[in-house]
């Protein structure tokens, strides 16, 4: 099986960081404060590994949240989740990271349906060496159970308390730090318009 090249790399990030855009979109449309930076590519072994350190998918007021796309199908009911367990990232990625995302956010490529695995249950999670086919390489993953997953409501519901948090802590000025987020010329504003 031929290697991943740049240009497989290219798109597979563009493809993720739409989905980060889509998964942010939903956020927004609750009316929560929601940050997806823009999309950016390493080009050396060095920044591939700062940006897996580093780079936060979407960023709210609770913490940083990680998208990812599956391509098994499953749908927003996660009472009927049809498999036992479910793939959360990369050993090395999720050791690797800076600060660690409060969630993952599963996203299927086929319904756009979104579960989410909350961080709080990796105390729980287990280590499987995994063939990724595309890439002809081993990696080792950890793995939830499906008693992890959660509906993506309640996600929503436990930003929305983070966010009333936020704003009661600090108040006036809140509002006026938020203006400046929301600014529809800014890139990583959500949603992105055309510049001028």
């Amino acid at each position: 099986m031929p290697k991943w090249t740049n240009q497989d790399y290219r798109r597979a990030f563009t493809e993720g960081h739409r989905r980060n855009a889509y998964v942010a979109s939903l956020i927004e449309a609750r009316g929560l404060w929601v940050d997806c930076p823009p999309l950016k590519f390493a080009s050396t072994g060095e920044e591939i590994k700062q940006f897996t350190s580093e780079e936060k998918d979407v960023r709210t007021r609770a913490g940083v949240i990680e998208v990812k796309g599956q391509s098994r199908f499953f749908t927003e009911d996660v009472s009927q989740f049809p498999y036992p367990t479910q793939i959360v990232d990369t050993v090395e990625s999720w050791d690797g990271k800076s600060e660690k995302p409060v969630a993952y956010v599963m996203v299927c490529m086929e319904n756009m349906a979104c579960i989410v695995v909350p961080c709080s249950s990796s105390n729980t999670w287990t280590k499987k060496t995994i063939h990724d086919n595309k890439k002809d390489q081993d990696f080792e993953f950890y793995i939830a159970k499906s008693s992890c997953i959660r509906p993506f409501s309640e996600l929503l519901d436990f930003l929305e308390r983070k966010e009333q948090e936020w704003r009661r802590k600090y108040g006036p000025l809140a509002q006026r730090l938020e203006q400046g987020t929301h600014n529809a010329l800014a890139v990583g504003s959500i949603p992105t318009r055309p510049t001028k």
